[in-house]
């Protein structure tokens, strides 16, 4: 009785489409590459794209949502690529927004507490992401890091950052800063920089 409850409830999240149902069963049930700890998910939407390496993990202690949003007036499909013994470990929240992309390359790790990123963005972690605490992004920003120069990019806790920003790698964001739309951040950004949160 409580499988097929569960059943119902997922078909309704997914507003009864088959394709969505299944990929979640597929992931969260039976995919070895999907470590689950008390109750997290991994919700992709149903037109999401997702390419994992047999030696990828995603670690949940808290949900994933993947391409969830207006994808009406979009062509292009949100998509996670994931390489060899590359890692993303969720410890309360991560939401990607519509059509935004991931890219984890080998060995890479992208580390987050609770993160929500908007619409048209893209992450792509080669070395380490961190993000510490609450952390929200608009939409069409980019994050990058560099396994080349072993540059990370770290974001502290109580940071909203704006639409059209650009972080490159050897980012680091202190806790409490607003990163104003339309910007470029390297190195470290302290709350005297653009202002508190």
């Amino acid at each position: 009785m409580r499988k097929l409850k569960r059943l119902i409830w997922i078909l309704k999240f997914y507003k009864f489409n088959i394709c969505g149902a299944f990929g979640f069963i597929r992931l969260n049930y039976f995919s070895k590459n999907i470590r689950r700890f008390g109750g997290a998910y991994f919700y992709p939407s149903s037109n999401s794209k997702i390419i994992l390496s047999s030696t990828a993990i995603i670690e949940l202690h808290g949900s994933f949502f993947l391409g969830f949003g207006n994808l009406e007036k979009h062509d292009k499909r949100p998509f996670l690529l994931m390489d060899d013994y590359s890692r993303i470990c969720v410890n309360r929240k991560l939401e990607i927004v519509g059509t935004s992309n991931v890219q984890i390359q080998k060995e890479a790790c992208l580390c987050v507490d609770d993160f929500c990123i908007g619409d048209d963005s893209e992450i792509n972690c080669e070395y380490q992401l961190r993000l510490i605490g609450k952390v929200s992004a608009g939409k069409n920003v980019t994050m990058k890091d560099s396994l080349k120069e072993h540059k990370p990019v770290i974001v502290e806790d109580d940071v909203n950052i704006g639409s059209d920003v650009l972080i490159t790698p050897g980012t680091y964001i202190q806790s409490a800063v607003s990163v104003p739309d339309n910007t470029t951040v390297s190195e470290l950004i302290t709350p005297s920089k653009f202002g508190q949160g």
